[in-house]
């Protein structure tokens, strides 16, 4: 069978009848504490075995401690047998159990108030002369941590355990009923929380499709537009040009006299070149008949008048089977003759 007991081991924000106390600031520091400090009890002066750290004054070990309205309260599963049974047979009901802590700072030189609390121990006491529920402080202001004391009440609480055999108490069944209504309560709220999550992401999932398809939209969308702008610079480009075009472009009337002179100067062109043509042909006719021979590119430089001139000469050339006569007066004509000068004024062939 297992006995605990539990009560107020520390109240908070209360200055007790010698002027100090503990803030709420150190809650954590003291719960902590106290759920790794142990159960004791000194037979002989109050504290003793904590100060000597005696092993045969430990009789139970921490369970919990928590915080309540009136201070943080804890709870110890007596361990050893003998001591457990004495306090429930009321043999130990003059006991109290005591607070044994350490405190960093002396309340006695910070207004009252202790900080950087440390629990060692819940120690079962002979009930003090003074208040029950009074702390004591060590009278010693040296540096180092500084002990603190409170004595108060606390109470028994009947086993949680059963032998092979005995009936489940009501107490017992009325915690497993709690316990199973609040497993059920979880395991309900699971399966709701497993099904949000389940649509979440259905909807994540519906919500990427959209977006990739969003995504696919845009890319598609900017190759369109930068297209578009391709196709608009190229035609602003064209427009530019027609403008420029058109402001140096000559009126009709002045473009069909342009046209009209243009085909009128090829006209004459044309027609020097063909009368040229005619005068060369004469020209290569009249030396052939001759026996001479006629190469273009050797009077490229005549004009159509002068080979006119020179084909009329030269069709006054008389040739017979002895001889080529000459014009009798040479010096007088005013084209050209076939032959050359001699010194006495006459002329060779």
């Amino acid at each position: 069978m297992t006995l605990f007991i539990q009560g107020l081991a520390i109240p908070l924000d209360t200055k007790n009848v010698n002027g100090w106390g503990i803030p709420a600031a150190e809650t954590d520091n003291v719960i902590n504490s106290l759920k790794n400090s142990t159960l004791r009890i000194c037979p002989g002066e109050a504290h003793a075995c904590d100060f000597t750290g005696d092993p045969n004054g430990r009789i139970g070990r921490s369970v919990d401690a928590w915080l309540e309205k009136d201070g943080i309260h804890a709870k110890y599963e007596v361990t050893d047998s003998v001591a457990a049974r004495k306090l429930k047979e009321n043999t130990w009901d003059d006991l109290k159990w005591s607070t044994f802590a350490d405190s960093k700072i002396n309340p006695l030189s910070n207004d009252g108030w202790a900080g950087g609390v440390t629990v060692k121990s819940m120690t079962l006491v002979k009930n003090p002369a003074w208040s029950q529920a009074h702390y004591q402080v060590a009278a010693s202001e040296d540096e180092g941590t500084t002990p603190l004391r409170l004595f108060s009440d606390f109470q028994l609480i009947a086993s949680q355990e059963q032998n092979e055999g005995e009936n489940i108490t009501i107490e017992l069944e009325t915690k497993i009923k709690d316990l199973e209504e609040k497993l059920a309560a979880s395991e309900k709220s699971l399966t709701e929380k497993e099904t949000a999550l389940s649509a979440a992401v259905s909807e994540t999932a519906g919500i990427t499709e959209k977006l990739t398809e969003i995504q696919a939209s845009v890319t598609e969308i900017t190759a369109s537009k930068e297209t578009l702008e391709k196709d608009l610079e190229t035609k602003t480009a064209l427009i530019a040009s027609l403008e420029k075009e058109k402001a140096g472009s000559v009126p009709m009337t002045e473009l069909k006299t342009i046209i009209a002179a243009a085909i009128e100067e090829h006209d004459q062109q044309l027609k020097t070149v063909n009368a040229r043509d005619e005068a060369f042909k004469m020209f290569a006719s009249a030396r052939e008949a001759l026996g001479l021979e006629t190469k273009q590119e050797e009077f490229t430089t005549l004009s159509a008048a002068d080979l006119s001139k020179l084909a009329d000469d030269l069709g006054t050339v008389k040739l017979t089977a002895s001889q080529i006569r000459y014009p009798a007066n040479p010096s007088n004509s005013s084209g050209f003759t076939v032959g050359r000068p001699k010194s006495d004024g006459t002329w060779e062939a």
